[in-house]
C-alpha cells in the first residue's frame, strides 16, 4: 500500500468530517515508453536513472537474440519512472552529449522528438533523442 506523507481533513460547516491520509501517486510499471506516449505529452524531457542490457528476440527475427541497452528514466511530464529502449541514433546522440561510459549518463536529462516512420510494415511515431 502506499505510504501517506500527512493527513487531509475534510471540513462542513466548520466541523472536521473524516481524516483520510493523502495517497502518493503510484505509477504503472514493467512498460516501456513509446511514441504514442510521449506525443501525448507537454514535457517531452526524461532524466536517466540507471541502465542495463537484456538479451532480447529480435524485432526483425524473433528466431535470433540481440543485446539491448535499457534505460530506467524519469519523466518530467509527470514525475513517473519507465524503460526506454533507445534506438542506435539516439545511443550515438546520448555518446556524443555525455561520453561512451554509460555510468556518466545517470543523472543526464534528455529531451525526445517524434518522428513518424515505417516499423515493420506499420507507421509509427518513433522516440528520438534530440541533438
Amino acid at each position: 500500500m502506499p505510504k501517506s506523507k500527512s493527513k487531509e481533513v475534510f471540513k462542513m460547516n466548520n466541523e472536521t468530517i473524516k481524516e483520510q491520509p493523502i495517497k502518493q501517486p503510484v505509477f504503472l510499471e514493467g512498460f516501456a515508453v513509446s511514441g504514442e506516449v510521449i506525443a501525448t505529452f507537454t514535457n517531452k524531457s526524461a532524466v536517466i536513472q540507471d541502465f542495463e542490457y537484456r538479451v532480447l528476440p529480435s524485432l526483425d527475427n524473433p528466431s535470433e537474440s540481440v543485446k539491448k541497452l535499457v534505460l530506467k528514466v524519469k519523466l518530467l511530464e509527470d514525475e513517473s519512472i519507465s524503460e526506454y529502449y533507445p534506438n542506435k541514433t539516439s545511443q550515438r546522440t546520448l555518446m556524443l552529449k555525455y561520453g561512451n561510459n554509460l555510468n556518466e549518463w545517470i543523472g543526464k536529462p534528455f529531451k525526445w522528438e517524434l518522428a513518424s516512420q515505417m516499423v515493420n510494415g506499420i507507421k509509427k511515431a518513433v522516440l528520438y533523442v534530440e541533438e
